[in-house]
């Protein structure tokens, strides 16, 4: 983000530049797409069933949503989907991730990924399911959404966890 010179020293649009660029800086904005996801914050979940196809139960998953995937599909043991827009992760009864607040003029935007990682144990295999959320908290000169990471809270990776694994072993 460029810096813009107050011109009064302390004049309200210099002090609206500097505030939005400390908390830019400090909530991790990007305007592209992330190559690392986040770190796990939480385990994957023992499945135990051997017939479970939970590859199958992922890819027919990402199907339904229409959720592009990177890569092409499930490359060895991940599979990770580009960004796609959200609705609103906060305001839900459960909310899915708690997001840093946008500049007054920001539009309401929520974007996501997820990655699903099968990993065999012996004998049986552990899945996971993450989510990687961003809340659009200002634009740049062009327009262009600037994102900053949110926390997510773990709802939707144990549901769909739970939803995935039964899926698995319905069509295993």
């Amino acid at each position: 983000m460029k810096r813009r010179s107050s011109g009064g020293g302390g004049s309200p649009s210099g002090f609206f530049f500097t505030a939005l660029t400390v908390f830019a800086s400090a909530c991790a904005v990007t305007t592209g797409s992330a190559a690392a996801f986040p770190a796990a914050q939480r385990t994957g979940v023992e499945v135990l069933n051997p017939n479970a196809r939970l590859d199958a139960a992922v890819e027919e998953y990402l199907d339904v949503l229409g959720v592009p995937v990177r890569g092409g599909g499930l490359r060895g043991s991940v599979v990770e989907t580009e960004w796609f827009p959200v609705a609103n992760l906060e305001e839900a009864a459960a909310p899915l991730a708690v997001c840093p607040r946008p500049a007054a003029e920001a539009e309401p935007a929520y974007r996501a990924r997820y990655r699903f990682t099968i990993l065999p144990r012996a004998g049986a295999r552990v899945f996971q399911a993450e989510a990687h959320w961003q809340r659009a908290v200002a634009a740049d000169e062009q327009g262009v959404p600037m994102w900053a990471d949110c926390r997510s809270t773990g709802t939707w990776e144990r549901s769909t966890e739970e939803r995935l694994i039964l899926r698995a072993e319905l069509m295993g």
